[in-house]
């Protein structure tokens, strides 16, 4: 029970320092900016790929894979 004492305290200084708001912030910006991305890539894609979904899906999971990635290395 040691343990959720420690991590109550530690997430009460966090917030007392603004910790978690800014993470939050940037999270949401990189949330957003990652969209942005996302939704010009598959335009493009898609108007280049035509007929052919399979190019337009395995783009659209290699940039999810992308994202996944870069999350992945911030956290």
């Amino acid at each position: 029970m040691k343990v959720w004492l420690i991590a109550e305290m530690t997430f009460h200084e966090a917030r007392q320092r603004r910790l978690v708001w800014i993470g939050a912030l940037l999270g949401l910006l990189f949330l957003g900016v990652f969209a942005l991305g996302y939704h010009y890539m598959y335009q493009d894609v898609s108007r280049y790929a035509g007929a052919f979904t399979t190019q337009v899906i395995s783009a659209a999971n290699g940039f999810a894979l992308m994202g996944l990635y870069a999350v992945n290395f911030l956290g």
